[in-house]
């Protein structure tokens, strides 16, 4: 319906009605109110209302949502922070990726992926009494594990290693070794905060970017002992160590010396009887010395197909000018 306008002629002494006049035509000014019929609750009036007072409006059914922004500044001043009440998930035991069945002679477990998201690492606890592999896979999607970390478990040792994780999915697998298991027990947890250093650790402990890693060998010292040897006043002796092992090489690892005079020593290595031309420690005028090699291969000498003596020999001298020197040594060496 066309909206036309309507010529009102006022009475006189009438009531003045308010209009808006636009461009030559009046708009009534109409003030909106609610109520009964006959009645009315006066709603909308100048200035700002309590939301009591407001006008309510009804969004259309299909009108879309509008997004409402609020901010509000704070307070000068301090402020204190009453009880927050947070749900904290602190791990997160992967059932799917635990076991304690029985493996036998090569058998395997083999657990299922799972999602990482949400968790920086996951810990791995294994022990069982035979040998075995632990292998940590992880995926991009679930279903092509192209990252494997493996560790080796001895049997009666357990094993806790944790991994960081880096893929969307992750899974646990174990083979155990040639003997079939007397127990096995193996635990995953997903944890969301873990204080490691990213996955390129060994088992050893080192950094993957080594191109060759030591092998790991169990340092069990051989030694010769030189018992209450007398060493005349200024004179020097030459204490041996036992002959070296055929197709050995040995690290020597330690040295302990004691005397009741002062004394110097010089070391030296033996290849067929005959002494390096160089001395490879010097020791300073003392009554007792306890030197360890800084590394595993610092002194090393290979055995000789001869018949002289490989190994290692300490000089040692009496630097008192008329009593003689009793001397005690020691010499502690690996052997590979």
């Amino acid at each position: 319906m066309a909206i036309e306008n309507v010529n009102v002629v006022e009475p006189a002494g009438g009531t003045p009605i308010a209009v808006d006049d636009v461009a030559g035509d009046k708009f009534q000014a109409i003030k909106l109110a609610l109520g009964a019929d006959g009645q009315f609750d006066l709603v909308l009036d100048s200035g700002q209302q309590l939301m009591v007072n407001s006008l309510p409006v009804v969004i259309a059914s299909d009108q879309g949502s509008i997004p409402v922004n609020l901010s509000a500044s704070l307070p000068s001043g301090s402020a204190n922070i009453g009880s927050i009440d947070i749900n904290t998930q602190l791990g997160l035991l992967s059932p799917s990726n635990s076991s304690t069945a029985i493996l036998g002679a090569g058998g395997t477990f083999n657990g299922t992926g799972q999602s990482t998201l949400g968790y920086a690492a996951i810990t791995v606890f294994v022990a069982a009494d035979q040998d075995g592999a632990l292998y940590i896979d992880q995926s991009q999607n679930g279903t092509d594990w192209d990252v494997s970390d493996s560790y080796t478990l001895t049997g009666g040792t357990p094993l806790l290693q944790p991994v960081q994780l880096d893929g969307e999915w992750v899974r646990v697998r174990y083979v155990n070794g040639s003997t079939i298991q007397g127990y096995f027990r193996l635990e995953s947890i997903l944890r969301p905060i873990h204080p490691i250093l990213p996955r390129t650790l060994t088992q050893e402990g080192n950094l993957k970017v080594a191109i060759v890693e030591p092998s790991i060998v169990a340092y069990s010292p051989q030694f010769s002992v030189g018992t209450d040897t007398g060493v005349a006043a200024t004179t020097s002796t030459d204490l041996d160590s036992d002959q070296i092992s055929v197709g050995k090489t040995a690290h020597l690892m330690e040295i302990v010396v004691a005397a009741d005079e002062t004394f110097k020593a010089e070391l030296k290595t033996v290849q067929n009887g005959i002494a390096s031309s160089n001395k490879v420690v010097w020791v300073e005028a003392n009554k007792a010395w306890h030197w360890k090699a800084p590394g595993r291969g610092f002194i090393t000498q290979a055995y000789d197909a001869g018949a002289g003596l490989d190994g290692f020999r300490l000089t040692i001298t009496n630097l008192h000018a008329s009593d003689s020197a009793d001397v005690f040594c020691s010499f502690f060496w690996d052997e590979v």
